[in-house]
């Protein structure tokens, strides 16, 4: 999880940032609540208009009714019905005096019992009426809403069957309304109909075609704009309160801080003094802020101080990482970095390059017969000897076991012998006898020269060498060979370097490698593997294990060579040619691990793991001395999908303290020892109570060269999952081989 860091004044920026969107926040949830509380107060007003509008309505309604029963018993009316020669008079004159008709209505008019107008009517009334509308308010979409009639028939008096006539009152809706109500929510002049009909309405259907527009509050209106003022007058308050605060905090705390941080990064690189920092020499109102100021000058010197005893400390490290502990000669890896920095310097042009190995005869069973102790004083002794009579400025390289060699840069043939010859008169001046070896001790000296240009590799420098060392080791040879191009190809020298040739040429060349296939069947249920096992063809026949592995270890060319075998395991899965659901077991080194490519090359194996279940198998001599490295590395292959299985379990130490501590699932128990169970002896007994341990454990047993039907019958009674040896199946080639293979690496 990664942590956010952020400086002072963008921490101080961020607060009130957040504390200003806290108060726009707060007022804008006031601002809503009113907007909230006057939508409320609006929807009541709309309701108390809709009330005061049916109200208004249905006292329109009862004042037509008591004006038609008005007009209808007057006798006048009877009389002007019956007798119209003077009626326009009596309307014109007569009718305004007796005041019968109320002051919302505009007209009277009055019609025969055929519905047509009395002569000297008004002229803008209809010239006749439909007696089937009598009694009925009529609101005509012609005249709108300033034109509306109420006809109501004319009896005669104790008749109600056959009407004298009609009576008609017309009347603007709007100024009959403000005269018969009082209105306090409804504004009467704005009343219109919405989406005017083609016909004639009744009243009760004009009332619900009606729209209306609600009388604002003014004291609501009031109220809304001083909370709204009150509430942008508080926010600006804060709003200021807020930036004056923040600039307070930048000039007080933020500033002083950055600087002093800034200060402080530059003792990183001794870029300054505090003492003339000019930020520094400004006052700091905070007392806790001068006294940091104070405590980091004071810490100054000590961390000047300190970085020099590291600056120390790296180069003494550098020396150590490109030293050798046993001998103080440089190592490998100096090796290594020294000759890229020499080909580097070349500039378009080649300079003469001698490279001389160096190997001691008969080492190994100096170190069997004497021990290792006595063995590393003789490689030290050695080491010692050959380092005194090397050319100023030459170094003397331990590149593995009891290897050594040296670049002569610029040297001919005849300074690379002179050189050969001191350093092989120089070993056998020394006397190994004190350091109790009583055999005579020497060494073999291979020399290559050739021209080196920028950019060349290492590797064919080597091998020419260390062929010419071969030659060197021969019986009857002086000690001293030079690699020569017409020597090279005669039998002797191959023969002599065989293994190394054969190994070379497979590393430049994948294809004169194979993968032989050996079953790992399972006992009891579980999926069954195929291990990988590599074959060299050189020379028209097939080199084992056994011979070119050591060449592969004294080189130290096992990243390389387990590069090599994964491509072509890999080329296998990608040609079908291992049966889908077996598994397959890959033997790997444990120096491979360090080499990112080989893991990456792995884990790109892990998408055959539905297909075909993956073991790494690791050699236990090679795993513990480096535990503590590769642990990490095995987890993560373990974590994508591989099995791992601790090879040849019983060949080495056997250091049962630290299985608990390696992620390993399978200990394949070693032949040596499965071969011990058909003895009926005390160590029979150890290895079948060693395996029940093991298996009790949890771990996965594989028992390696099982032979035959009773070496079989007694790993199936121990309780192996697998077993793996010549009386199940023998190493071949899986067969068809896809072209793949072949061409992987053309």
């Amino acid at each position: 999880m990664n942590t956010v860091r952020l400086s002072i004044s963008q921490w101080v920026a961020a607060f009130f940032i957040v504390l200003s969107l806290t108060i726009a926040a707060l007022c804008g949830i006031g601002l809503y609540r009113l907007y909230e509380t006057g939508a409320e107060l609006d929807q009541t007003r709309v309701l108390s208009a809709q009330k005061e509008l049916a109200a208004a309505m249905s006292e329109l309604a009862a004042h037509l009714q008591q004006q038609g029963s008005a007009i209808s018993n007057w006798d006048e009316t009877r009389q002007q019905l019956a007798k119209p020669d003077y009626y326009g008079y009596w309307k014109a004159s007569r009718l305004p005096r007796a005041g019968i008709v109320s002051p919302a209505f505009s007209n009277l008019d009055l019609y025969d019992r055929a519905g047509r107008l009395l002569p000297g009517g008004s002229a803008k009334s209809e010239a006749s009426i439909t007696p089937a509308d009598a009694g009925k308010t009529l609101y005509d979409p012609l005249q709108g809403l300033s034109r509306i009639s109420h006809l109501f028939p004319i009896y005669a008096e104790g008749r109600q069957n056959t009407p004298l006539g009609y009576a008609q009152v017309s009347f603007d809706l709007v100024h009959a309304l403000k005269h018969l109500h009082s209105f306090s929510y409804l504004v009467p002049e704005k009343l219109a109909v919405r989406n005017p009909p083609l016909h004639t309405l009744e009243l009760g259907e004009l009332e619900k075609n009606l729209n209306f527009t609600v009388r604002t509050s003014l004291e609501i209106e009031r109220l809304e704009e001083a909370v709204t003022r009150t509430y942008a007058i508080l926010a600006l308050a804060m709003l200021i309160s807020a930036v004056t605060a923040y600039l307070f905090v930048q000039r007080l705390l933020a500033r002083p801080l950055a600087r002093l941080a800034d200060a402080i990064g530059g003792l990183q690189a001794d870029e300054t003094r505090m003492d003339y920092v000019p930020a520094l020499e400004s006052r700091y109102m905070l007392r806790e802020l001068d006294t940091v100021r104070q405590s980091v000058q004071d810490y100054r010197q000590k961390l000047s101080d300190a970085r020099l005893e590291l600056e120390n400390s790296n180069v003494t490290f550098q020396q150590q990482a490109l030293q050798d502990a046993l001998t103080g000669l440089y190592n490998r890896r100096a090796f290594e970095e020294d000759w890229e920095n020499l080909v580097r310097a070349l500039s378009g042009h080649s300079e003469p390059m001698a490279l001389l190995l160096f190997d001691c005869d008969h080492f190994k069973p100096i170190n069997d017969t004497y021990g290792h102790q006595v063995g590393d004083l003789v490689l030290q002794t050695i080491a010692g000897a050959v380092n005194g009579v090397m050319r100023a400025g030459d170094r003397l390289y331990r590149i593995g076991g009891d290897e050594f060699a040296t670049l002569l840069w610029g040297a001919d043939e005849h300074m690379a012998m002179l050189v050969a010859e001191r350093c092989l008169d120089s070993v056998r001046k020394e006397d190994f006898r004190r350091l109790g070896v009583q055999e005579p001790v020497s060494i073999s000296i291979g020399i290559a020269i050739d021209e080196i240009s920028k950019g060349d590799d290492l590797t064919y420098l080597q091998a020419h060498a260390d062929s010419a060392m071969y030659q060197a080791k021969r019986p009857g040879s002086k000690k001293i060979a030079i690699y020569r191009m017409g020597e090279a190809s005669s039998e002797d020298v191959l023969v002599a370097s065989l293994e190394t040739n054969a190994l070379y040429q497979a590393l430049a060349e994948p294809s004169r490698m194979e993968i032989h296939y050996q079953r790992m069947q399972p006992l009891a249920g579980g999926s069954e593997y195929l291990e990988a096992l590599t074959r060299i063809r050189h020379n028209g026949g097939l080199l084992m294990p056994a011979r070119f592995l050591p060449v592969v270890q004294s080189r130290r060319l096992e990243a390389e060579f387990d590069l090599a075998v994964i491509r072509l395991v890999q080329a296998s899965l990608d040609s079908e040619a291992i049966p889908r659901g077996a598994g397959v077991s890959i033997n790997l080194s444990a120096q491979s691990l360090h080499r990112p490519e080989a893991v990456a090359q792995l884990i790109e194996l892990t998408r055959h793991a539905e297909s075909h279940p993956l073991m790494l198998e690791i050699t236990e001599t090679s795993l513990v001395p480096q535990l503590a490295e590769i642990t990490h590395f095995l987890g993560i292959l373990r974590s994508s999908g591989f099995k791992i299985a601790l090879d040849d379990f019983g060949s080495g130490y056997s250091p049962l303290r630290y299985l608990a501590d390696l992620p390993v699932d399978v200990i394949k128990f070693d032949m040596s020892l499965i071969h011990q169970l058909k003895n009926n002896d005390r160590t029979s007994v150890i290895v079948s109570d060693f395996a029940r341990l093991m298996r009790d454990a949890g771990y996965s047993l594989v028992a390696e060269g099982v032979e035959d039907e009773v070496m079989m019958d007694k790993v199936v009674s121990l309780g192996f999952s697998h077993v793996q040896g010549f009386f199940i199946d023998r190493p071949h080639l899986l067969q068809p081989a896809d072209a793949k293979v072949a061409t992987l690496f053309n």
